[in-house]
């Protein structure tokens, strides 16, 4: 029982159904790289070992209850915080913080979120003021 196929003219590539999802191929001349969207680790029956978070709802397990244990994230990208730690059902999550903007996608990130508070409202204002004075000026 296969969970995913893909064939070329002379080779077939599948996925075997259970707790493995290494490809097995057969034929001739098939690729180095895989053409399936194979997944990223075993499926284990078993707790996530520390360090490691588990996939979620989006497993590719066929069995239920399995799951494929991902390493977790080391540290924040810039312009954000830690908000919660890893744990065995989800990746850290981390977040923008609005009043220490540096990059465009955190600004406009901050700026879209103008209901969570003064900060990030601030911080839009401050941003958009020159703007406006810009205009005004040039229109007289």
């Amino acid at each position: 029982d296969f969970y995913d196929l893909a064939a070329g003219n002379y080779f077939t590539c599948g996925v075997l159904s259970g707790n493995s999802v290494s490809p097995v191929c057969w034929g001739l001349g098939f690729p180095a790289s895989i053409p399936l969207a194979v997944s990223p680790g075993l499926c284990r029956d078993t707790p996530c070992p520390p360090g490691s978070h588990g996939d979620g709802d989006n497993s590719p397990c066929k069995s239920p209850g399995s799951r494929i244990c991902l390493p977790c994230s080391t540290s924040c990208p810039p312009d954000m915080y830690l908000k919660s730690e890893c744990t065995e059902r989800s990746d850290q999550i981390c977040v923008y913080n609005c009043s220490t903007c540096v990059s465009p996608d955190c600004s406009s990130k901050c700026s879209a979120s103008l209901t969570g508070g003064g900060k990030a409202k601030g911080k839009f204002w401050s941003l958009q003021l020159p703007i406006a004075t810009a205009e005004i000026g040039f229109a007289l």
